[in-house]
């Protein structure tokens, strides 16, 4: 049997690459999907996600914090009743070229994995 392809369909491995240079950045849900965002301010970084209905459960957004010698961290905060791990919290990234992913598995929840996540 075959299966159909749906808009479910994902390239595994795919993921847009933007380069922000600034001090922060709001992920725009509708149409950074699945984007990985490389951090190269060189100072601290403010990242803010709040949830939209329109991104579907599954996706998942890659931060790379890409300025050397730890020289910046990168904060990736919530707002709009979106929570991380089950908080309303922060996740910090100290480490230079540290990642973490954050993946949608519920209406306004995510969840964080990777490199050094810190709750704060």
């Amino acid at each position: 049997t075959l299966n159909a392809i749906t808009t479910n369909l994902a390239i595994q491995g795919y993921s847009p690459v933007s380069v922000i240079g600034g001090a922060s950045h709001t992920i725009d849900q509708d149409n950074e999907l699945g984007f990985t965002f490389v951090f190269t301010a060189g100072s601290a970084v403010e990242v803010t996600l709040q949830d939209s209905v329109n991104t579907p459960v599954g996706t998942e957004f890659h931060l790379i914090n890409a300025s050397t010698n730890n020289a910046a961290q990168v904060t990736l905060g919530v707002s709009g009743g979106t929570n991380i791990n089950g908080a309303d919290s922060e996740i910090v990234m100290t480490n230079e070229f540290g990642r973490i992913t954050c993946k949608k598995y519920l209406n306004g929840e995510y969840i964080v994995f990777g490199d050094r996540p810190v709750l704060t």
